[in-house]
């Protein structure tokens, strides 16, 4: 399943830093395409996890996927109750 929150934030973040996903790839010692599917959330790296935290200033990974959920919720907003 694609996270779209994550690869919105992650590829926000690295655009941000001017970190090409080539770069974050060449660190861990993995493909670019790699890279891209673990942002996609549709693979799994420890590697690659490590490096991209490390890139972005995170602790963890789980402090990075709460971070692109939180940034989600404030680019789309609360959705509005019915009154």
């Amino acid at each position: 399943m694609i996270n779209t929150a994550l690869h919105t934030f992650v590829v926000f973040q690295l655009g941000r830093k001017h970190i090409p996903q080539t770069a974050i790839a060449a660190c861990a010692g993995v493909t670019p395409s790699l890279v891209n599917q673990v942002i996609m959330g549709k693979k799994k790296s420890d590697k690659v996890q490590d490096v991209l935290i490390r890139a972005l200033g995170y602790s963890s990974w789980t402090e990075l996927l709460i971070a692109s959920y939180r940034f989600q919720e404030m680019i789309l907003g609360e959705p509005k109750k019915e009154a």
